[in-house]
């Protein structure tokens, strides 16, 4: 996985986050030695089976929240086309985005030559709930952009499903 492409004062401040926990920890076992005779070897009965449904890697949620948020200033801005964000957004936050962007397009047209942003930095915190909440900051090409939401788990991915863009 690459790096987000971060100024290189902010890459200075920023401490590594720990790596996840895994979803599904499997048992540690002790190897079997030619000297330890005392312990018949684990049959097939005796080894747990591995959990019915499969244990899902997440993608970590500041750096999945950062694409997403830079997904959404460039819809805004009229670079990207909002179906995009179909699968990664509720309803509702798609609605109110594709809206806008139509309201933007219809005010300014779109733009000659769509100005690629890049992610600054993106900060994510767990909360007691298990929901997540994010933050990033955004370099849309000509201004810097704050945008905050929160994140769910929905078949077994992260969705955003509140989303302020400043």
């Amino acid at each position: 996985m690459s790096a987000l492409p971060l100024d290189p004062d902010v890459a200075a401040q920023r401490v590594p986050a720990p790596p996840p926990l895994p979803l599904h920890p499997r048992p540690v076992r002790r190897p079997a030695t030619a000297t330890d005779t005392s312990e018949p070897a684990p049959t097939a009965e005796a080894t747990p089976s591995p959990p019915t449904t499969a244990a899902v890697e997440l993608a970590d949620p500041d750096r999945w929240f950062g694409a997403i948020a830079l997904a959404v200033v460039e819809v805004l801005a009229g670079g990207r086309a909002a179906q995009q964000l179909v699968r990664w957004v509720t309803p509702e936050i798609y609605g109110a985005v594709a809206r806008r962007a139509g309201l933007r397009v219809r005010l300014h047209g779109r733009p000659a030559r769509p100005a690629h942003g890049r992610v600054l930095s993106a900060r994510a915190t767990i909360t007691e709930s298990g929901a997540v909440e994010v933050c990033a900051v955004i370099h849309d090409g000509r201004r810097v952009r704050a945008v905050a939401g929160r994140l769910e788990l929905f078949r077994d991915r992260w969705r955003v499903i509140e989303l302020q863009v400043g």
